[in-house]
C-alpha cells in the first residue's frame, strides 16, 4: 500500500522537493506515503481480522491494475467495500434458510463497521468518486435491508417461507435502490404485506402470530427509516412525496380510517394491511424524525393536513391526540438540541425564543382548529417554561448550595427570568402560572415552593 503511493507521488509529480524526484525512493517519500496511507493501512487490519480472504481478493484486484491509469488506486478503500459488498451481496443461488439465516446475519454485521469506515473516508469532491461512493452506499443498503428484514421479522416470527420472501426483497429493491424515494418504502411495505399473509398456523395461534408479526414489521420499518432512508444526508434528502407519505401514518385514526380506505391507492390502506402497529409511540417517532431531518418541508406539510383534515374530523379526542403529539414532538426536539449546548448558549437560546410573539396562545378558544404555527408556540412555550422552572429551583432554592453554578451564569439567568416573569405578565396566561407552579412543585414540594415565592422576584408565581 506504502509502495503505491509512492508510485501515486512519482506519476503524478504532485511533489517538487528534491527527495521526490527520480525513481528512486526516497525517506521523505516513503514518510509520506505512510502518513497518507494511515488511514487505509488500519481499515486493512480491521478487515484482515474479519476475513482475511478478502484482502487476498483485495491485493489480487491491485495486482492487475494499470498504476498509470487506474484511479481506483487512489481510493483503495472503495476498492475493499466492492470486494465486500460482492462477497454479502444476495442471489438467487445463494440458500438463506433459517438454520443458515444467523450466519447470514453474523457475516454482515461483522462487515457494517469496516464498509460504514471505507464509505466515510474523506476524498475531494470528483464527480467519479462520489457517484461510486452512492452506487456502493446504494448496494450496501440493499444488503442492510436483507439483514434487517432476516434478524426482526422472519426469525422472531419463525417465517416458514424465509427464502421466498428474501428473494422477492431482493428482487424489487434494485440493484442500487434509492431509500429516500416513495416507491422504493412503498415496495418494502408490500413485502411485509406478502409475509403476513403467508404467516404460517393454525386458527388457534394465528392472531398470536399476527401481532408478533405487527410489532416485528413496526421495529423493522423503524431500523430502515433511521439507519438508511433519512441516514443518506446530505447526498440524498427524503423529498416531500415521502413526507407527505409519513404523514398519513400520522394522522391515521380508527375514525377515519373506513373513509380513507374507501381509496383503494391510498398509502395508508397499505399500512392497515401490512399490519404495522400504529401507536401513540410510532407515530411519535415519525414526527420527531421529520421535525429532526427536513423540518422546512414537514412545516408546510402539517399546516395543510391540518387544514385540510383538522376541519372534518369531529372527533375532539382524536384532535386532542393529535395536537399532543405535534407538540411533544416539537418539544423533544427542542430539548435535544438544548441538551448540545453550554450554559451561556443555552441562556442565549431561551432569550431568543422569549421575543418571539406570544399573542395568538391568548385566543385559542377562537380556533376551530389550532394551525401549526401556533401548536410550534405551545411547544415553545412548555419548553421555556420547563427550564425556566429549573433555573427558579437553582437560583432562588435557599435549601440547596448555588456554589457549582458560576455567578455570572447565576446573574443572568435570574434576568432570563425575569424577562419571562414579563412575558406572563402582558399575556395574562394563567395556563403558563400553573404549567411552571407544576414543574417547581414536582421538583421541590410545597414548603420550597412557597420559600421560593416569599422573594420579590419570584412573587408573582403564585397569583
Amino acid at each position: 500500500v506504502i509502495l503505491l503511493r509512492v508510485d501515486s507521488f512519482s506519476n503524478h509529480n504532485s511533489v517538487t522537493d528534491e527527495g521526490f524526484r527520480g525513481n528512486s525512493l526516497s525517506i521523505p517519500q516513503i514518510h509520506c506515503a505512510y502518513e497518507e496511507s494511515k488511514q487505509l493501512l488500519d481499515l486493512l487490519q480491521v478487515a484482515f481480522a474479519v476475513n482475511d480472504s478478502i484482502t487476498e481478493k483485495l491485493f489480487r484486484v491491485i495486482s492487475e491494475m494499470n498504476y498509470t491509469k487506474d484511479v481506483r488506486l487512489e481510493c483503495l478503500e472503495l476498492v475493499l467495500v466492492e470486494e465486500i459488498v460482492a462477497s454479502c451481496s444476495h442471489t438467487k443461488n445463494r440458500t438463506v434458510t433459517e438454520d443458515l439465516a444467523e450466519k447470514y446475519i453474523a457475516e454482515i454485521r461483522r462487515w457494517e463497521p469496516v464498509v460504514e469506515r471505507g464509505l466515510s473516508f474523506s476524498r475531494p469532491d470528483r464527480c467519479e468518486y462520489i457517484t461510486t461512493v452512492m452506487s456502493l452506499r446504494a448496494k450496501w443498503n440493499r444488503i442492510l435491508t436483507v439483514e434487517l428484514f432476516v434478524s426482526q421479522c422472519t426469525l422472531v416470527v419463525g417465517h416458514t417461507d424465509t427464502q421466498s420472501s428474501i428473494n422477492i426483497l431482493f428482487m424489487i429493491l434494485t440493484e442500487t435502490p434509492d431509500f429516500t424515494s416513495v416507491h422504493t418504502i412503498k415496495n418494502i411495505l408490500n413485502v411485509l404485506s406478502g409475509c403476513l399473509s403467508r404467516l404460517p398456523g393454525g386458527q388457534k395461534n394465528f392472531l398470536t402470530r399476527k401481532q408478533k408479526f405487527r410489532e416485528c414489521a413496526t421495529k423493522f420499518f423503524i431500523n430502515i427509516l433511521t439507519r438508511i432512508t433519512f441516514k443518506s444526508l446530505p447526498h440524498r434528502e427524503p423529498g416531500p412525496e415521502l413526507v407527505e407519505l409519513l404523514m398519513e401514518f400520522v394522522m391515521l385514526d380508527e375514525d377515519n380510517m373506513k373513509e380513507l380506505e374507501k381509496n383503494e391507492k391510498s398509502s395508508i390502506v397499505l399500512f392497515k394491511k401490512n399490519s404495522l402497529n400504529p401507536s401513540l409511540s410510532f407515530k411519535m417517532f415519525l414526527m420527531q424524525l421529520m421535525i429532526k431531518h427536513r423540518r422546512d418541508v414537514f412545516e408546510d406539510i402539517l399546516s395543510n393536513y391540518l387544514a385540510k383534515s383538522l376541519c372534518d374530523l369531529d372527533n375532539n379526542q382524536a384532535k386532542k391526540e393529535l395536537y399532543m403529539i405535534i407538540i411533544q414532538s416539537i418539544e423533544d426536539s427542542l430539548h435535544q438540541n438544548f441538551k448540545q449546548q453550554d450554559m451561556e448558549n443555552q441562556i442565549k437560546t431561551i432569550c431568543s425564543l422569549l421575543r418571539n410573539d406570544f399573542t395568538g396562545v391568548c385566543s385559542l378558544a377562537k380556533h376551530s382548529f389550532l394551525p401549526y404555527s401556533l401548536l410550534d408556540m405551545i411547544a415553545t412555550l412548555r419548553f421555556v417554561c420547563t427550564h425556566i422552572s429549573h433555573w427558579i429551583s437553582h437560583c432562588y432554592n435557599l435549601t440547596q448550595t448555588r456554589t457549582q453554578t458560576p455567578h455570572d451564569i447565576l446573574t443572568q439567568r435570574e434576568g432570563v427570568i425575569i424577562q419571562f416573569r414579563n412575558l406572563c405578565l402582558t399575556y395574562g396566561h394563567e395556563n403558563l402560572h400553573l404549567f411552571l407552579l407544576k414543574n417547581i412543585y414536582h421538583q421541590l414540594g410545597s414548603d420550597t415552593l412557597h420559600l421560593i415565592t416569599e422573594n420579590r422576584v419570584c412573587s408573582w408565581i403564585i397569583p
